[in-house]
């Protein structure tokens, strides 16, 4: 910024619209990072996700594959709702659900075009 305001004073204003753009995303990607679920709640999910998946093979269904298939089913379905709530609980680390960065490369690309220009 301080090369910029050297070399073209005109694009200051946009260029500090753009920093103040950057600097009030990455706050707001930091206080949306710092709120987890309590403990005792994940504690409850990771029971309740296994006491799913457990109890499930106790369902008696005369045909084999369908209850190998309702089972597998069931426990998928919790599997992957423990982990989308897992991955939600930390989004600033890598996951399959985790915010991206595409806001950033946007705001990137926009002021580079500006500096090319």
């Amino acid at each position: 910024m301080f090369e910029l305001s050297e070399k073209d004073p005109a694009r200051m204003t946009t260029t500090f619209s753009f920093f103040s753009k950057i600097l009030e995303a990455r706050s707001n990607r930091l206080r949306y990072g710092s709120h987890h679920v309590p403990q005792s709640l994940k504690s409850t999910l990771k029971f309740c996700t296994f006491l799913v998946i457990i109890l499930s093979l106790f369902i008696g269904i005369r045909d084999v594959w369908l209850d190998y298939t309702f089972t597998v089913s069931l426990s998928l379905v919790a599997f992957i709702i423990y982990i989308v709530i897992d991955d939600l609980d930390n989004p600033l680390t890598p996951g399959n659900w985790h915010l991206t960065t595409e806001e950033y490369d946007s705001l990137i690309k926009q002021i580079s075009f500006i500096e090319s220009a």
